[in-house]
């Protein structure tokens, strides 16, 4: 895999430095986010670096198309790591940010009992209960984040020679 990736960066020129902070921040992710700029920042230093590297394969290097792909990266990985969440949450990682889980009154006690019930399958889930609502108002909200960046990614000016 290191010679590929290697081979890679050589015919393509590509950037060390998009490779060193997806590993770095890969190194690091097995613990819960204190916010949602934590959980941004991650996202950013995981998807957008792969889409500054696609772009840089495509031989696109502008910093408006910079600026673009930090949005849409975001994007892809806030709503790829909630689509994981699940798998996440029952593999003991858990990806939604504290500071959400509080504001929305979701503590660490019920979220866990929520997902012990999930994984059992044997035990129902009260979908009208205060605690799964909370759930569904942080995915909302962390859903929200990636939605508004996805928006903003959209509303900036891209030169038609960067477009593809």
């Amino acid at each position: 895999m290191f010679k590929d990736l290697h081979d890679g960066v050589q015919a393509y020129g590509l950037t060390r430095r998009w490779l060193d902070r997806l590993v770095d921040a890969r190194e690091g992710s097995h613990r819960q986010p204190d916010t949602m700029e934590d959980l941004e920042k991650y996202a950013e230093l995981t998807a957008s670096s792969l889409v500054y590297l696609h772009l840089e394969i495509l031989g696109i290097r502008t910093l408006d198309a910079d600026h673009v792909a930090t949005h849409i990266g975001k994007a892809i990985g806030i709503s790829s790591m909630l689509y994981g969440f699940p798998q996440l949450t029952f593999s003991g990682d858990t990806i939604l940010p504290r500071q959400v889980m509080n504001s929305n009154d979701l503590g660490n006690h019920a979220f866990q009992s929520i997902i012990s019930k999930l994984a059992s399958k044997k035990s129902k889930i009260d979908v009208s209960s205060e605690d799964y609502k909370a759930l569904g108002n942080v995915i909302y909200e962390i859903a929200s984040c990636a939605h508004g960046h996805l928006e903003h990614a959209r509303e900036l000016n891209v030169p038609k020679e960067v477009r593809i």
